[in-house]
């Protein structure tokens, strides 16, 4: 799982784990105080474009491969830049159906394989990077699917985590969960440690030890914030399986992420100070909403060990570095100074800020004052999860040695990293090096965006943008990011700042800082931080559904992804109403004549390539017009141009629509009774500067004008960038 890493329906990190969702949930209420820790040192990362283009030194940088991946060509490549020999190297490639590559030997990757159009695979096999066979070495179960593993620091075992998803639902709720453990040496012999349906708390792997023993949180599917239920532990065989009670639910906040050497987890917890960590603040737990310490949990006596840091300050991303063995923080707080993003050296007990002022941010740490920092690219339509997450690919990379920032010449201008490791772990001898041609623009591999497959076939293309099921799930109710750090950092600083206003202080922050002043250049900064946090925005979008029937018809409707704002009292997504005459139903004595929320979409996928590009003063008839020929009615027209305005800004806008199929898999929504006629389009807006901004020339659109039929249902949204 990569919540921002890791369960099932993330959104921000691994699963979402849920490291990167973690960005997003953070605080709301944060107490003053500073760091426990001194800080020694500091980095200020602004490096300019002269910089960022010096050649790399002749002299070895450092004993590392920073490996990663992209999609071309409808393959998945997989690369390995060596810091010390500055060579690159072509580690292997996969079928695009693949997802979480991890490099199992010097001369294998292991990965889940066939994955469908949920992102579920149906086994996880070894590429031998020698003659290029892919071995399967786990199968899973019968009407189950793979979403995530867990891999032992020897290699030589694997936790599983499989679900299975309701008959026609696209969500882990009212479906099934099993956990399985398995040793790599032994194809195919699994041994079960859980299997529960998932209608309450469900068991899922964080990590596995090289004893093989597994530990586990708890995920309440569809449920918002869904993990942190408590943790548990069992043995290789499944024969005792106990809860921590020292990790119960409402005493820690992110998901633990096993050390290298598998002897500690890492997570920021909860010591109660703002009240009891299960009580819900402002809609979230208040343990995940305000985590105030940094801890480690022995995995062999299961004792918590707390950091010296203070606990006024929250904590929102804990996360181990591979290659140095320190811990990266994002830190809020109060005082200006000890607001942003820090490496904690344990052995020293110093915390070295890593806030950059440009639009990089940190990939890696190797130590020694060497960092390999990148860009993000901004687009969620090239989310992917090759890495241990969902995450957007990085389109330049760049390692900054004692201040001094070179680029990294690799071959692919999108990458999303898989990790960092020792270059000794990968025998270079069979591999080949990658051409690299002195112009960049002629070797850039595009990466290619994945695409929903409505018939679920396994060579599915589309991917979604949590890194697990559960992702989905937790960023139920949240609102969009911009907003969320803007009501944050509002806290915080006693500002009352709009997530548009926020946007546009960070930005001015970034460019132009002489033109803020102090207040709000604090401001910027504790907005910026969020930002480090999740790279990307996620859109929720205004969702009106109709129903068009006889009078005294009874419909129950259940909507299988995250939603908010809704206009009618909700219940884990399911309402049961009347229909009346004129398009209107009854809830509870009070007429409606559409049912409305916000949502967060279940999939992303890149863009439609047809549509138009208008100036913002032609909206309306654009809309009009796609709305006639799409046959929607008058209220229905009026709603949509309505929702679409306030999502306008800028003077250009590329106005398109997805696919019904598409439509409803990105917003998934089933029916009892089913109607006659379910009509679900999902526009696209995106904001342009100029005409040119888009790229490319869209092609017509094709329009199909469904007929209505006794029992009609539509449901009309916009999601805009």
């Amino acid at each position: 799982m990569d919540r921002a890493k890791k369960p099932y329906y993330e959104i921000i990190s691994n699963k979402l784990s849920p490291r990167a969702i973690l960005g997003l949930l953070l605080l709301v209420l944060i107490g003053g105080g500073i760091l426990a820790v001194s800080l020694d040192n500091s980095r200020s990362g602004e490096g300019t474009g002269e910089e960022a283009s010096r050649i790399l030194p002749e002299e070895p940088i450092a004993s590392y491969s920073l490996l990663y991946g992209n999609w071309a060509g409808g393959r998945s490549q997989i690369f390995a830049y060596d810091l010390s020999s500055r060579e690159e190297y072509v580690l292997g490639t996969l079928p695009i159906n693949v997802k979480k590559v991890t490099l199992f030997s010097e001369n294998q990757l292991l990965f889940i394989n066939n994955t469908d159009g949920k992102d579920h695979g149906l086994e996880i096999a070894i590429y031998s990077m020698q003659d290029g066979n892919i071995t399967p070495i786990y199968t899973a179960d019968d009407g189950f699917g793979i979403d995530d593993y867990q891999i032992s620091p020897n290699k030589r075992y694997i936790a599983v985590w499989e679900v299975q998803f309701s008959e026609d639902s696209n969500a882990l709720s009212g479906g099934n969960s099993r956990v399985y453990t398995a040793d790599t040496t032994l194809p195919n012999q699994k041994n079960l440690i859980s299997s529960e349906p998932a209608t309450a708390p469900v068991l899922y792997p964080l990590a596995i030890t090289d004893t093989g023993e597994v530990f586990m949180d708890r995920f309440l599917p569809n449920s918002g914030a869904g993990w942190a239920y408590g943790m548990s532990t069992s043995d290789f065989l499944g024969n005792q399986v106990q809860e921590l009670s020292n990790m119960r639910e409402g005493t820690y906040g992110t998901q633990p992420q096993l050390s290298k050497d598998g002897r500690h987890l890492l997570f920021a917890g909860y010591n109660g100070q703002r009240g009891e960590g299960n009580n819900s603040a402002r809609g979230y737990r208040r343990a995940l909403l305000t985590p105030n310490t940094v801890e480690l949990l022995d995995t062999i006596t299961k004792e918590r060990i707390r950091l010296p840091l203070s606990d006024q300050n929250v904590y929102s991303e804990v996360v181990w570095e591979e290659a140095s063995g320190n811990i990266r923080l994002a830190v809020l707080s109060k005082d200006v100074n000890q607001t942003g993003n820090f490496i904690y050296n344990i052995d020293t007990q110093s915390l070295t800020s890593v806030t950059s002022t440009s639009d990089e941010v940190l990939i890696a740490d190797l130590g020694n004052n060497i960092f390999i920092e990148g860009k993000k690219s901004d687009s969620t339509s090239l989310t992917g999860n090759l890495g241990e997450g969902y995450a957007q690919p990085y389109s330049d990379m760049t390692v900054n040695v004692d201040d001094r920032k070179y680029a990294l010449p690799v071959s692919a201008s999108l990458g999303q990293i898989l990790g960092i490791t020792s270059s000794s772990n990968i025998n270079t001898r069979t591999l080949s090096t990658t051409d690299k041609e002195d112009d960049r623009n002629t070797r850039q591999l595009k990466l290619q965006t994945f695409e929903i497959k409505p018939s679920l076939e396994p060579q599915r293309e589309e991917q979604q943008s949590r890194p697990i099921p559960q992702q989905r799930e937790e960023r139920a109710n949240l609102p969009r990011c911009r907003d969320l750090a803007a009501t944050q950092c509002n806290e915080i600083h006693n500002t009352n700042y709009s997530g548009e206003e926020a946007i546009q202080l960070r930005s001015t922050n970034k460019k132009n800082p002489g033109e803020l002043t102090s207040e709000e250049k604090a401001y910027a900064k504790c907005v910026q931080t969020q930002w480090t946090q999740n790279q990307q925005e996620r859109s929720c979008s205004d969702s009106p559904l109709y129903f068009y029937g006889p009078k005294g018809k009874k419909v129950s409707v259940q909507i299988h992804t995250p939603i908010q704002n809704e206009n009618i009292p909700e219940n884990n997504g399911k309402y049961s109403f009347t229909l009346q005459e004129g398009g209107k139903f009854t809830f509870n004595g009070t007429t409606y004549s559409s049912l409305s929320f916000d949502y967060t979409p279940a999939v992303f996928t890149k863009p439609p390539i047809y549509g138009k590009v208008v100036k913002k003063e032609s909206l309306e008839s654009v809309i009009k017009e796609y709305a006639q020929k799409l046959g929607l009615n008058e209220k229905e027209t009026s709603d949509l141009f309505v929702d679409v305005t306030t999502k306008a800004y800028k003077d250009y806008l590329f106005i398109s629509f997805f696919d019904q199929n598409t439509s409803k898999y990105i917003l998934p929504i089933s029916f009892n009774p089913k109607p006659d006629t379910y009509i679900n389009y999902v526009f696209y807006v995106r904001n342009l500067n100029t005409p040119q901004e888009l790229g490319y020339t869209p092609q017509e659109p094709v329009f199909d004008k469904t007929k209505r039929s006794e029992f009609t249902a539509v449901e009309i949204s916009v999601i805009a960038e």
